[in-house]
Parts: C-alpha cells; structure tokens; sequence
C-alpha cells in the first residue's frame, strides 16, 4: 500500500510540473507575442487639415471612437485585474499618444492595429477600421490631431503571468492586428446614398456581423457578460421594423416594443450618431439578406 501511495505522489508530482513547465512555456510566448514589434510602413495617406475635413471627421470620431476612448478622448479602462492584469483604451489627446504620433502612426495603430512602437494592441478593431477609405480615415487623423488636451493618466497594458497564459490560449481572442490584411493598400468608399452598398460598408465598419452574426441571424458579444445577441435579419422582429422605427430605435435606445437596449452591448448612443442617410443604408443592408 506505501509502496502504490508512493508512485502515487510521484506521478501527481510529475504531473504538477509538467503543468506548471506547460503553463510557463504559453505565458512566455503570449508575452513574446504581445510585446513584439512589428516593422510595419503604412502606404503613405495625404492627411487634409481643412475646416471641412475636420468637421467630417469629428462626425466619424464621435460615433467610432468615443465608445472605448471616451468622450473627451482622454481614455477609458477595459480591464483592471489582479490576477490577469490592466488594459486601459489610451488618451488621444496631445496629453497621451496624440503628443507624440505621426500621420503613419495613426495610420498604423487605426488601420493595422499597431502601436507606435510596432507592438499590437489587444483591444483595437481594425479588423473592421482596415476598410475605411484613404478620405475616411484622412478625416478623421484631421480631426484626431485637433483634440483639445485632456489631463489624464492611462495605465500602460501590462498583463500578468496569468494574463498572458489566457492570451495564449485564446481567451482574448485573435490580435487585432493578425485580422488586418496588410497586402490591401488603398481603399475607396461606396457613394453615400440609402443602399446595399454603401450599407455594407458602414455596417462593416460598425462590426455589426461581430455580434449579430455574419448572416445577422444572432450571435454572441466578444463580451463575455453580455447576452446573446438578437436575430436582426429580415425575417426577424428587428427586420419587420419600419424606417422610422429604427431610426427611433438607434437614436433613444427603446425598441417599438418599449424595451431599453443597454448601451453597454449595443452602442446606439455612438452609432445613432450616423445621420439618416447612414442608417438608412445600413438598415438595408441588413434586411436584404438571406432569411435562411
């Protein structure tokens, strides 16, 4: 029986550190990973400073951008962990990175998910900003660089041991800039107008697909503590609404029905920004697909 407990105790102490050199090994690649640098040169982009420019890109800053930076710009706190660490969304403003970026690195961090050093973000969807247009994104670097300085102290990421075992073994997700297909170059936009096309291309940029799934027939938040997302497809009760309905919808956050939608995992407050036109179009786009 001494003999059995033994090998017993043996063979849980073999497996203990089999586990424990396993879990080292993924947390000094995922730390690899994240801090690696990535020698990346954007295409060159003409950035216009313009009133008009400017004013076009406060337009696209304040309904992609403030949801994760804030309102100010000035940076907000997705995750303060202990156990698995801190990522914050940086300050803009000339106080943070906008002191110090270049026209290529808001370029690169915006369209390739990179910062300034060539390090990865781990929270940044360029999978989905890739897509803006060379005059889209020049916009909205216009109006990036104008931010008035907001005062605030953004802690650098820096996740724990813990932290980057969980990345490695894909709690977070793919890096955003592993998404990004960097053999594109330049892109162009649909003309603005109420249809398929130019739909499509705001609803990409929107990440509508991320939730509600790639057919809108409903999905699953990124976020783990959100509920499952609603079938938004044609033949759903989203699908049936009017124009208005969901202009109405997308503006004050109540569904025809009366039910407040949580601006914690539906962003109307920052996609309600878009103007009719926009909506419209996107509103399109998704009811035209499949119902299957």
């Amino acid at each position: 029986m001494k003999f059995f407990l033994k090998r017993l105790l043996k063979g849980a102490f073999a497996l203990l550190l089999l586990l424990v050199g396993a879990a080292g090994v993924l947390g000094l690649i995922g730390s690899r990973k994240l801090n690696n640098a990535r020698d990346l040169q954007p295409p060159a982009l003409t950035i216009p400073n313009d009133t008009a420019a400017v004013v076009a890109g406060q337009k696209w800053a304040t309904s992609l951008c403030t949801g994760c930076h804030g309102e100010n710009y000035a940076g907000k706190s997705f995750m303060e962990s202990p156990a698995i660490g801190t990522v914050w969304a940086p300050n803009l403003t000339a106080a943070g990175i906008g002191k110090n970026y270049t026209d290529a690195d808001w370029v690169r961090a915006i369209r390739y998910g990179l910062r300034n050093t060539g390090q990865p973000f781990v929270i940044m969807p360029s999978e989905n900003f890739q897509y803006l247009s060379d005059v889209h994104l020049g916009e909205l670097i216009a109006y990036l660089k104008t931010l008035p300085t907001v005062e605030k102290e953004c802690p650098e990421r820096n996740l724990t041991f813990l932290g980057s075992v969980m990345y490695q073994l894909g709690a977070f997700g793919e890096l955003p800039a592993d998404m990004v297909d960097i053999t594109l170059q330049h892109r162009t936009a649909p003309e603005k107008a109420e249809n398929l096309a130019y739909g499509q291309y705001l609803a990409t940029l929107y990440a509508c697909s991320m939730c509600h799934g790639s057919n809108f027939k409903g999905g699953k938040s990124p976020d783990i503590a959100a509920p499952p997302c609603p079938d938004i497809s044609a033949s759903s009760a989203v699908g049936q609404w009017s124009a208005e309905d969901f202009l109405k919808t997308m503006r004050s956050g109540q569904t025809p029905s009366g039910k407040q939608l949580n601006p914690k995992f539906m962003p109307w407050q920052e996609h309600g920004r878009l103007d009719d036109i926009q909506l419209n179009a996107i509103r399109k786009f998704i009811t035209a697909q499949s119902s299957e």
